[in-house]
């Protein structure tokens, strides 16, 4: 049942997506695809149960999955009336970057079908738009006739309390009751989240056993001096290696790693990409986080934390950014402070305290030294 010719395609979708190099699907793209899931006929005070919230490990092809739901269920072949083409999928995202990523991975898988129109651009009048859930609101796109609702990156779209999770409450009062919500995230999303939804209570929930695959392995070294970093960078980042994520945590520490690699000799034989030039394939690129949501980066293989961000999620995410669809990935964290330490220890080993941490506390002259731990 591991075959796109198991599921209830178009020729048209098949053939996109085996001319984009998919040849099985993962598990959790199964449960995302199956056919023999049933859904109930919604009352016209409730709505359907066809919803789906799915937690799967990073490279498992969530994100291919979703784009494959909804072209599946659009139909491109709707005759429209006079009020021109009506939207009939939705993709919601937290960014216009992630946005413009999905929409190219889509525009690929539905090539050969016939009037896709797809697109990020609200002002083109899709049958599919990929934006985020505050343009839906600001613009007030007509939600009324969507057959199809999908969210990525569920965790941070859903998170109580945000502006995006207001927003797409907001959107939800207005779509219709049978209209199908499917949202996906690598991080397993709290029930309170979802729980007093009328949408999404009753939604069938998908959940992996980890955030990361087998195939990624993860490893720290403690660097507390900025030199130390650029060191281990000129060590570790194998030139070989097709693709290389470089984290920080905000835009002024970016742009100062990247004028000093630019500048130096520690990647010497390595050039720094373009944010704009990265899909498919790319070279190293230094990033923030916000920009890396649910990007399939097919060559990449190393992903370094320049900057530790001290959320087991988060950090997940930036990790599961390697390793894509079964290929070998790796994570390097560089913590730079006692409490970064204390963090990928827990995160890594399972353990909070690193052994040599009070030692260094107590002794100032080990309080600069490097501690390397590889998995």
């Amino acid at each position: 049942m591991n075959s796109f010719d198991n599921l209830l395609l178009t020729d048209d979708l098949l053939r996109g997506i085996y001319g984009y190099g998919f040849e099985t699907m993962s598990s959790i793209q199964q449960e995302i695809l199956n056919p023999q899931q049933q859904q109930t006929q919604p009352s016209q005070q409730q709505p359907s149960n066809s919803s789906m919230i799915v937690q799967g490990r990073s490279g498992e092809g969530k994100t291919i999955g979703l784009i494959i739901k909804v072209l599946k269920t659009v139909d491109f072949q709707k005759d429209d009336d006079d009020n021109g083409v009506e939207l009939q999928g939705l993709i919601l995202v937290p960014n216009e970057y992630l946005g413009k990523q999905i929409t190219k991975a889509m525009i690929y898988l539905g090539e050969y079908i016939r009037n896709a129109t797809i697109s990020d651009n609200v002002n083109e009048n899709p049958r599919i738009l990929i934006t985020t859930p505050s343009i839906v609101i600001e613009k007030k796109i007509n939600v009324s006739k969507l057959k199809i609702l999908a969210c990525d990156e569920m965790n941070v779209m859903l998170q109580i309390g945000s502006p995006t999770r207001r927003c797409i409450k907001r959107i939800l009062q207005q779509i219709p009751n049978e209209t199908e919500i499917i949202c996906v995230g690598s991080s397993k999303l709290p029930p309170e989240c979802y729980i007093h939804d009328q949408h999404l209570k009753h939604s069938r929930i998908i959940q992996q056993d980890s955030e990361l695959g087998r195939n990624i392995s993860e490893s720290f070294v403690y660097c507390p001096k900025l030199e130390q970093k650029l060191a281990t960078l000129k060590e570790r980042v194998n030139t070989t290696f097709p693709s290389n994520v470089i984290f920080c945590n905000n835009s002024k520490n970016k742009e100062k790693l990247e004028e000093i690699l630019t500048q130096s000799d520690i990647l010497p034989s390595i050039t720094i990409t373009p944010m704009d030039r990265l899909f498919p394939y790319f070279d190293t690129v230094v990033g923030i986080h916000d920009d890396w949501y649910g990007i399939d980066m097919h060559s990449c293989e190393f992903i370094v934390h320049f900057d530790v961000i001290c959320d087991a999620a988060l950090s997940r995410i930036r990790t599961g950014r390697s390793g894509r669809f079964g290929r070998v990935g790796k994570g390097l964290y560089l913590p730079s402070t006692l409490d970064e330490l204390d963090f990928v220890c827990e995160l890594l080993l399972g353990s909070a305290k690193c052994k040599y941490q009070r030692i260094m506390m107590k002794n100032l002259h080990y309080s600069d030294i490097m501690i390397h731990c590889d998995n």
